[in-house]
């Protein structure tokens, strides 16, 4: 039972730890700032 539970924390652990790495680089914020605050220069310019 205890191995079960180690191992679902585990599992967990592991896709918390794959999300984050997918929305690093594939997720709606790629390439911009970690801030998200919209003001960093990484941000691409739109012409109006």
């Amino acid at each position: 039972m205890e191995t079960l539970v180690i191992a679902l924390i585990f599992i967990g652990a592991l896709g918390f730890l794959g999300r984050m790495v997918y929305q690093q680089f594939w997720g709606k914020s790629a390439g911009q700032c970690a801030k998200g605050c919209g003001t960093c220069a990484a941000l691409p310019t739109e012409n109006k």
